[in-house]
């Protein structure tokens, strides 16, 4: 009796001290002021209102909904293909993706998702304002007033009404993107033997196929680079899996390259071994073009978890059909397109160069001093202060014995003339050689 006495005694004070700690808290709020009550409220109720939006966008999927993927703007869009998986909610979001909240700082519109457990990039493949810009574009050039209904208006598009009934032509493309900046009539060919958004594949191109085709020509060709050059094909892309209104889907191809900035100097050779090995492949191929990178950083590279490269921002490459300047024999056409070492500025990732005079030349060492001088030398820089190029902080037996940094410099600003060329095979022999060498280092 005695024991249960004293359990009741320990069990009275503990809940007479929980009771005094929650009353000292509504004593305090009892003793506010009435305008600080009020206060208190509202702080509380905004705090509660704020948890239901969050959590009522985590669990909702945005990607069934025609008005968050702009499917109503179809034909003036990237394709339908993915509309039923969409709408069927085989795609979710994951992530800080899943939180709308958190578009107003993705301006790159990227969304990271999951579709059948396969993870993969959605892209609206351009900023808010470029696609408000390119839409108010259509709303002016058919007479309509800023925010009409593209989808109605576009089929009275002057523009377009040339195409309405009449084969596409390389002069429908000239020059709306990089990619078709030199086209040729085997390039659109291929183009349009690839193009999985159109309404009958195999068959005559619909007018909305072009229309949809035209689109993302002028706003982003990405989408028709990669399935124009698959990755099923061996193409070093992403894979193309389809689209809906305003965005795209495709593979996730990992982690961007600049994550592996500080990796051990093994893990870095043989990144750098692959891009340059990237680089060989799109100027010289089985299929005679010639894909040059008119932009390239950390951002546009990514390495799977198998330490795989991949080129995962392809809007601004140029494409070349060697076979159609070989017949055209434009002026200088069968000497070397050497380009011309420009100096960046501190903390910029320029890359300098005249791409008409890449149309009129069937070889080029443009890609090879494009990887050598915004990646790999000790010349790159970027504006997120990665200096020295992907190779920084060589061990001594890797530049003295390897000649890796002087290379690497003659690919950036060679000494003699084709030097880039020269020594080409050179550093990837080198860098495939320091990748083993690296490993049993231990470095």
């Amino acid at each position: 009796m005695m024991g249960e006495g004293i359990r009741n005694r320990r069990y009275s004070s503990a809940a007479s001290r929980l009771s005094l700690a929650m009353s000292a808290p509504l004593l305090r709020i009892k003793q506010l002021p009435t305008r600080g009550k009020w206060m208190l409220g509202i702080s509380f109720l905004l705090a509660v209102v704020m948890w239901i939006i969050i959590l009522s966008t985590i669990s909702r999927n945005h990607l069934t909904e025609e008005d968050f993927l702009e499917a109503r703007k179809c034909p003036v869009c990237y394709g339908m293909t993915m509309c039923h998986p969409l709408f069927n909610g085989d795609v979710h979001l994951v992530g800080f993706s899943r939180v709308r909240l958190l578009d107003a700082v993705n301006v790159k519109n990227v969304f990271f998702g999951s579709y059948l457990d396969k993870a993969v990039v959605l892209k609206k493949l351009g900023h808010n304002d470029e696609l408000k810009q390119f839409d108010d574009s259509v709303c002016e050039e058919t007479g309509r007033e800023s925010g009409c209904d593209v989808a109605k208006v576009i089929f009275t598009s002057p523009q377009l009404r040339v195409v309405k009934n009449t084969d596409l032509t390389p002069d429908h493309i000239k020059g709306l993107s990089d990619f078709t900046r030199c086209p040729s009539q085997r390039l659109l060919k291929r183009i349009l033997e690839r193009f999985r958004e159109q309404t009958e594949p195999g068959r005559h191109l619909l007018f909305r196929d072009k229309v949809m085709l035209l689109t993302l020509l002028k706003i982003n060709p990405e989408p028709l680079i990669l399935q124009t050059f698959s990755s099923e094909s061996g193409w070093p892309f992403p894979e193309y899996i389809g689209a809906c209104g305003r965005f795209i889907v495709e593979g996730n191809a990992g982690k961007m390259l600049g994550e592996f900035y500080n990796a051990p100097f093994h893990k870095r050779v043989d990144l750098a071994y692959q891009i340059l090995k990237i680089a060989e492949l799109l100027t010289n191929n089985k299929d005679s073009y010639a894909l040059y990178w008119s932009d390239l950083s950390y951002d546009n590279l990514a390495v799977n978890k198998d330490g795989k490269v991949t080129v995962i921002d392809v809007e601004n490459i140029q494409v070349v059909d060697k076979l159609a300047v070989e017949r055209a024999k434009p002026p200088g056409w069968s000497e070397l397109h050497e380009n011309r070492h420009t100096p960046c500025r501190s903390g910029s990732n320029c890359l300098s160069f005249d791409p008409d005079s890449l149309c009129t030349h069937v070889d080029s060492d443009h890609n090879y001093y494009a990887a050598c001088h915004n990646l790999l030398s000790p010349s790159a820089d970027d504006e997120q202060g990665r200096t020295a190029g992907l190779l920084h902080s060589m061990p001594d037996y890797a530049k003295d014995d390897y000649q890796l940094e002087y290379l690497l410099m003659e690919c950036v600003k060679p000494s003699r003339p084709k030097g880039r060329i020269a020594i080409k095979d050179d550093l990837l022999s080198k860098l495939n050689e320091l990748r083993i060498i690296a490993i049993d280092k231990g470095e």
